[in-house]
């Protein structure tokens, strides 16, 4: 049976090695009609037992998430309560 969906969480690298990997992953899985979540930037405060202090947060920029985005065909992202769709 398999999944209908995954996420591939490549924020932490740089944005081009983060889109060149989700654009495979996004490939391979919609080929068998599985939906993709990315993961770009981050946000601060603690995640997976990963504590990142408010003076570290990196930020997304806009125009890096347009860019993700169109490059890589995702069907979506979540972070916390936060989500976006294509």
């Amino acid at each position: 049976l398999g999944y209908s969906s995954v996420m591939y969480d490549g924020s932490d690298l740089p944005l081009e090695e983060n889109i060149k990997n989700t654009q495979e992953v996004v490939a391979y899985a919609h080929e068998r009609n599985v939906s993709v979540e990315g993961e770009i930037g981050s946000i601060g405060g603690a995640e997976d037992g990963i504590v990142v202090e408010k003076s570290d947060a990196a930020y997304t920029k806009p125009a890096d998430a347009i860019r993700f985005v169109k490059e890589t065909n995702v069907d979506g992202s979540r972070n916390r309560n936060y989500s976006w769709t294509v």
